[in-house]
């Protein structure tokens, strides 16, 4: 998996900042949450915690087969045996989505903030208006009112 799917991913909204991802080769469980940027952090091995930073996945799991599990994979398939944990979905399920664009895809929060503050400050000024409408002060003229008598 190239070092540029994970940022797609977490610009489009499919994983976000701190999920889980895990995968499982032969009786270990590897485990690391995504970072910003998409990199590979706070790694475990039968949750037992193991330092590292990766910049993909597929370095991340040759790292901890042949590191830490001690073994020599030729060819490991990380886009399908990696488990975005919170949607339960492989990385290839996920860049299907994101090639699909049935991610959804969400504007930066900062303008989405920004227009409802917005909104806010339009309804704010209409109050205003609406309460000086009920509150300003009625003057009736004499001249105007027809049951004052004149001499």
């Amino acid at each position: 998996m190239t070092s540029s799917v994970l940022p797609r991913l977490l610009a489009s909204g499919l994983i976000n900042v701190g999920d889980r991802v895990v995968f499982k080769f032969k009786k270990n469980t590897y485990g690391a949450t995504i970072a910003a940027g998409g990199l590979v952090t706070k790694c475990t091995m039968n949750a037992d915690g193991v330092p590292g930073v990766f910049q993909d996945l597929q370095t991340w799991c040759e790292e901890c087969i042949t590191e830490l599990g001690g073994e020599y994979v030729q060819r490991f398939a990380s886009s399908r045996r990696v488990k975005h944990e919170p949607t339960g979905r492989s990385f290839t399920q996920l860049k299907e989505l994101l090639g699909t664009k049935q991610a959804n895809v969400r504007p930066c929060q900062c303008a989405e903030a920004t227009a409802q503050r917005r909104r806010v400050l339009e309804l704010e000024q209409q109050v205003r208006a609406l309460q000086q409408k009920c509150h300003a002060p009625t003057i009736l003229e004499d001249r105007d009112n027809p049951f004052i008598l004149k001499f």
